[in-house]
């Protein structure tokens, strides 16, 4: 069997290719028991996204909407759309020891990339392993499913809080503003489903108008009851 310099296998197809395993190689065995959601409470599709993340300062500073890690020093190690029946089946995941990072933690992360085109719009901590003061390539960190403070099995719920770095692919777009006395509607594109979004007023735009949320549209034209004469939109 041809070796690479990192494998992802279900668990029940990685028995028999342990013997051809590397003694050095790390290790990990994942799964989530479900049922792993979205931030706005949808289940996860078959085939989202889970990616495996390293990082050396005990902190992943969070994914760009391209996926990739905001801090330089960090690394998303692997992607893949594990996601199936609302859940990451047993997976083990094994990192060549000529390339595994030095030191640091590992974990894995449910991804929202329901926006297509491989856009990232939320992400959520699974599972961490390792501490900060760990040695490469530790054999086989192992768990067969997320667990809260109490050792409950728990799902995972993505939002945006581990995105960051530039976030102009997601950002809404005013198409037009129409006031008819306190009645306003607000046109808006590159809306993204599952993203919650605040309607802002004011001079300084600093106060929220209203919030909203669309599982599916592109666009929507958004109606609020304001005496504001200045509006603007961000995601949440």
């Amino acid at each position: 069997m041809k070796s690479t310099q990192f494998l992802a296998f279900a668990a029940c197809a990685c028995m028999a290719f342990g013997v051809f395993a590397d003694a050095a190689n790390t290790l990990i065995t994942f799964s989530t028991p479900g049922t792993d959601t979205y931030a706005d409470g949808v289940p996860v599709k078959d085939g989202e996204i889970y990616a495996l993340v390293w990082f050396a300062d005990g902190n992943f500073d969070g994914f760009t909407t391209e996926g990739q890690a905001v801090d330089a020093n960090d690394k998303v190690i692997f992607k893949a759309g594990l996601a199936k029946d609302g859940k990451c089946p047993l997976t083990l995941f094994q990192i060549d020891s000529k390339v595994a990072p030095q030191g640091g933690q590992y974990a894995v992360y449910l991804l929202d990339t329901r926006a297509g085109n491989g856009i990232v719009t939320g992400a959520a901590v699974a599972k961490t392993f390792g501490g900060a003061n760990g040695t490469a390539n530790i054999a086989a960190a192992k768990t067969d499913n997320t667990v809260d403070a109490e050792g409950n099995a728990v799902a995972v719920k993505a939002g945006s809080a581990a995105l960051a770095g530039d976030m102009a692919a997601i950002a809404p777009v005013i198409k037009g503003i129409a006031i008819d006395g306190a009645q306003v509607t607000i046109s808006v594109g590159n809306l993204v489903p599952g993203l919650k979004y605040s309607v802002m007023g004011g001079l300084m735009r600093d106060t929220v108008v209203k919030s909203v949320g669309f599982q599916d549209a592109k666009e929507a034209n958004i109606v609020v009851n304001s005496d504001e004469k200045f509006f603007s939109i961000k995601a949440e």
